[in-house]
């Protein structure tokens, strides 16, 4: 996310000063909304798995009843 952020800084400097085209902007933008995407179904890939594991080893109460 972060090199993804930075990029769209870049990408916007570049068309500031006149050196790149908004389609640099754009390209880059939808690189970090992308990166948004993949974090979110990593995470949720991620909790899932960990439900999985506590249900298939019986510690689900142990687990989530907090």
């Amino acid at each position: 996310m972060e090199l993804a952020k930075q990029e769209v800084e870049q990408a916007r400097d570049r068309f500031q000063a006149g050196v790149a085209s908004n389609i640099e902007v754009v390209t880059a933008q939808d690189a970090l909304a992308r990166a948004g995407d993949n974090q979110i179904a990593a995470l949720y890939r991620y909790n899932q798995s960990r439900a999985d594991l506590a249900h298939s080893v019986g510690q689900m109460e142990a687990v989530y009843a907090k």
